[in-house]
């Protein structure tokens, strides 16, 4: 989904998904979908280049997608890359990294919608 597109049902669903999953051997998971940008973006960094998309990587994408949509701007920065730079990169990957990269750059000019509340 493109970033706009989030509303807080998508909020939530994310928030219960990740609120009862565990990446075993990933100590930065828990600091992860605590909360820290940092972890979510080392996290998600262990798996590039990515060569195919598997239940971790989109685990460890969705806990750094549940930062973006929460204004984070380095999440929504290294989100926005990850999805440039996915397998089978297509239109749409392209589209959806655009969408976080101008909603980063809007956010930074204090321009960008609403967030979504959990």
């Amino acid at each position: 989904m493109r970033s706009a597109q989030f509303d807080d049902a998508d909020v939530r669903a994310i928030d219960e998904l990740l609120d009862r999953t565990v990446i075993f051997g990933r100590e930065d998971w828990r600091a992860a979908i605590d909360g820290d940008p940092a972890a979510a973006i080392r996290l998600v960094i262990t798996f590039m280049p990515v060569r195919e998309i598997t239940p971790q990587i989109d685990l460890a994408m969705t806990a750094l997608l549940r930062l973006a949509v929460g204004g984070d701007a380095a999440a929504a920065a290294a989100l926005s890359f990850v999805l440039r730079n996915l397998p089978g990169r297509c239109a749409l990957h392209r589209d959806l990294s655009n969408s976080w990269l101008i909603r980063n750059t809007l956010s930074a000019y204090g321009k960008s919608r609403r967030r979504p509340t959990a």
